[in-house]
């Protein structure tokens, strides 16, 4: 579909299938409130000037939902989220920051693997880091786990090169 004079779209709760916005190279902007999975590669493929995004529902999705995305700096996970799957930001070279809720519980699977996040302040939620959810951060210098975290599987933070300081609170 082409549809590159698209340039923000608002969506009710919704579902997002693959490549639904893959060909956008001008969207800039995208609200929704996404309760259900965003699927592989929603994304995917979009050279455009959308650089940041808010992902809100119970469950974040969506498998490379952001893979080598070339101009996604920020995402805004948004109250109300619990848990983040698998692979959400794999392999995003430009995502330098992440904002997490206060709701969050869980972290997938290489989540955030090779992005080039700087900092991290997990929320006082979060129970569990999932297998490499942020291996090869080579950025990353910085993180604040909270004492409810529980797991914190394999690899979580392998290759993070630059990581000089974890501040666990009291």
């Amino acid at each position: 579909m082409e549809c590159s004079s698209l340039t923000h779209v608002i969506l009710p709760a919704c579902s997002l299938g693959n490549y639904a916005f893959a060909d956008c190279s001008n969207l800039s902007t995208v609200e929704g409130i996404f309760t259900y999975s965003l699927q592989n590669k929603t994304f995917n493929r979009v050279e455009s000037k959308l650089t940041n995004i808010g992902l809100r529902g119970d469950t974040i999705r969506g498998k490379c939902l952001l893979y080598d995305y070339k101009n996604i700096k920020s995402v805004n996970i948004l109250e109300g989220v619990k848990a983040i799957g698998q692979r959400v930001s794999y392999c995003n070279k430009a995502l330098t920051s992440v904002i997490l809720p206060k709701s969050l519980t869980s972290i997938g699977e290489e989540a955030f693997c090779v992005t080039s996040l700087t900092s991290l302040i997990l929320p006082d939620s979060l129970t569990s880091i999932n297998n490499g959810a942020f291996q090869r951060c080579k950025s990353l210098v910085s993180i604040t786990i909270p004492n409810s975290v529980n797991s914190i599987c394999n690899q979580a933070f392998e290759g993070c090169e630059n990581l000089e300081s974890i501040n666990i609170p009291n």
